[in-house]
């Protein structure tokens, strides 16, 4: 007993050395096979009471989304620890103005066992805050590819018209329109579905927009797609022009307008007609010129093809001219205005007269004139009690007649007059005579009409004609 104490009283130095070379050498055994190594993992930012900034009406983004954690740790343990196992986050109750925030990190339990050395890079983050801006936006729809031939896509339905976009000023400001596209090629029927938002930039390219912005995501759609049909126009004029005028004609282009809607609807017509009302000519004394929506006369449920056409109308007006007809008579025998003196008539002068003597006796050549297609049969008064029928009466029971005298019954018996009018001469009762000595008419229609004068022939048909204006 007494030999194991003097073990131990004996030597302490040499013994206080082995236990230091001993623990020395596990240290390097250690340290070779299991060594203690430096690790980093990258690890995303948690944001913590972001709720400040929102109630002030702002949003924010950083910097950096993610920080880099070092750490060491043995070799035989590293397995053991992921970015999992640490938390990095932000405080923005920490901001300020100078938009600075510290970052700090938080380990688990399994982390705080095996690593030491921790660090984070970078220590410090910067907050971008920006005020936050709510915009609405209308909702275009864009159809790509080519309808079928003959039909038409109309105005698309949407669930609603319009989007309401929130987010950050700076990305607000980017977005130039909204809308979705659409799918028709070949389409001959309505076609239905569910579209995505798209947002494009002012060069009406699609863009991609920042994270921070909220909206729908998606839109139901409608589009109606009818066939496609052309109708002619029609124009009617109301009122009359001015006294001594006359409506021409109406001109319209184009004369044929496209129209679309439901195919039962489209069989009910085939015209428009624009609406007299606009095309008043009361009064008018020349052409008159203008510019028709033909909108307003296309029926209820049926469209334009094209909104807002307008029709081209020239109203032509006319002037009335007054024509005077100068009816020359040829081969009239001598004395045929007999004792009375020169004939009379109603809308009839005698414009040349040769040869003529109060006995009747002589040839003679007389131009009559009749005015504004109007004329009388001449009449010579004489001692004659017989009357020639110039022409057979159409109105009023009335006739003209030619008489001629008695005392030249034998020569006027071997004479036979034409006298023509080329168009249906009228003869005014107006202007006729009413006492012995004139023919008697009233608003008689002649032409070709034989009559006898003594034995003679009057024929008022065929004979030249002088115009005079």
């Amino acid at each position: 007993m007494e030999k194991i104490k003097d073990w131990f009283r004996e030597n302490n130095g040499l013994k206080l050395l082995s236990v230091v070379i001993a623990f020395i050498v596990w240290l390097s055994i250690v340290n070779v096979s299991n060594p203690e190594v430096r690790n980093t993992v990258t690890v995303n930012l948690e944001i913590r009471n972001a709720d400040e900034l929102e109630a002030a009406g702002k949003t924010y983004s950083f910097d950096d989304e993610s920080v880099r954690v070092s750490y060491r740790i043995r070799t035989a343990e590293r397995s053991r620890v992921s970015a999992k196992d640490f938390n990095a986050y932000v405080d923005l109750s920490d901001y300020s103005v100078t938009g600075a925030v510290p970052v700090y990190l938080e380990l688990s339990s399994t982390a705080e066992a095996l690593v030491t050395g921790t660090s984070v890079d970078p220590v410090v983050i910067h907050v971008n805050a920006e005020d936050i801006q709510e915009k609405e936006f209308e909702i275009n729809v864009r159809l790509n590819g080519n309808i079928a031939d003959g039909y038409i896509a109309a105005e698309p339905e949407l669930t609603r018209k319009t989007l309401i976009v929130s987010g950050p000023v700076s990305s607000i400001g980017s977005i130039s329109s909204v809308g979705i596209e659409v799918n028709v090629s070949g389409r001959n029927e309505d076609a239905d579905g569910i579209g995505n938002i798209i947002f494009y930039d002012a060069n009406n390219n699609r863009m991609n927009i920042d994270s921070r912005i909220s909206y729908d995501r998606s839109i139901q759609y409608h589009i109606p797609v009818y066939p496609v049909k052309s109708y002619s126009i029609n124009a009617k004029t109301m009122g009359t022009p001015q006294e001594g005028y006359v409506l021409e004609s109406v001109e319209i282009n184009p004369t044929f307008i496209s129209v679309y809607g439901p195919e039962e609807e489209l069989k009910k017509y085939s015209s428009v007609d624009i609406p007299s009302e606009l095309l008043d000519i009361t009064g008018a004394t020349e052409n008159i010129n203008m510019s028709v929506d033909i909108s307003s006369a296309i029926p209820e449920g049926i469209h334009l093809v094209q909104p807002g056409s307008e029709v081209a109308v020239i109203i032509r007006i006319r002037e009335v001219v007054e024509t005077t007809v100068v009816i020359r008579q040829e081969g009239r025998p001598d004395g045929a205005a007999g004792r009375g003196g020169q004939p009379q008539s109603a809308d009839v002068r005698n414009n040349e007269s040769e040869g003529q003597n109060a006995d009747g006796q002589g040839g003679s050549t007389e131009n009559q004139t009749v005015h504004s297609g109007e004329a009388s049969a001449q009449q010579g008064s004489g001692n004659a009690e017989h009357d020639t029928a110039a022409a057979e009466t159409v109105a009023s029971g009335a006739a003209s007649g030619i008489s001629e005298t008695q005392e030249h019954k034998d020569i006027s018996e071997k004479q036979e007059e034409t006298s023509s009018v080329d168009n249906n001469v009228v003869i005014d009762p107006a202007s006729a005579g009413n006492g012995p000595e004139n023919a008697h008419s009233a608003s008689a229609s002649v032409q070709d009409a034989p009559s006898e004068a003594s034995g003679g022939t009057v024929e008022i048909a065929n004979a030249p004609l002088e115009t005079v204006q």
